[in-house]
């Protein structure tokens, strides 16, 4: 038994086989820091977080909310301005007619599809008087782009 004995004693010592145990390895960083230093670290990473969520219930509290789709290139009016019609393209009208169609009377779509295939368009920026509005109406509804058109407040 001595034999033995004396046998596991003269082998060498081996190393332990190298482990990626993170949560020992954290433990043993702050164990082996000063209870100053590590009271200063803690306030620092507290105050840091504070900032941080003041930040952002700042940005929630008083961002804007987007109102819907918007291209970036091109300004935006606020859509109950203006003066309107309800249109339906004819079925045979294709996007690139009804592109050249808005582009040449200037209109603008503000709303839509809706029920019925209908769109919103601005026919003005600004109010126009009913007499006005209903002649551009009569005007529009001549093109072969155009199903059905109609004033709309």
């Amino acid at each position: 038994m001595e034999k033995l004995f004396a046998g596991i004693e003269a082998e060498p010592n081996r190393r332990r086989p190298a482990s990626f145990d993170l949560g020992s390895r954290i433990g043993e960083f702050f164990s082996s820091l000063s209870p100053r230093t590590l009271a200063w670290s803690a306030s620092a990473a507290a105050i840091a977080i504070m900032l941080q969520a003041g930040l952002l219930a700042n940005i929630m509290l008083t961002g804007t909310k987007p109102s819907g789709y918007e291209t970036a290139s091109a300004p935006s009016t606020d859509p109950g301005v203006g003066a309107f019609t309800v249109i339906r393209f004819a079925p045979q009208a294709t996007s690139d007619d009804i592109t050249k169609f808005l582009e040449a009377n200037k209109l603008s779509i503000a709303a839509g599809p809706m029920a019925g295939g209908l769109y919103k368009v601005r026919v003005a920026v600004t109010g126009i008087p009913k007499g006005e509005l209903a002649r551009i109406v009569k005007k529009l509804q001549e093109d072969k782009v155009v199903g059905f058109i109609a004033t709309t407040e």
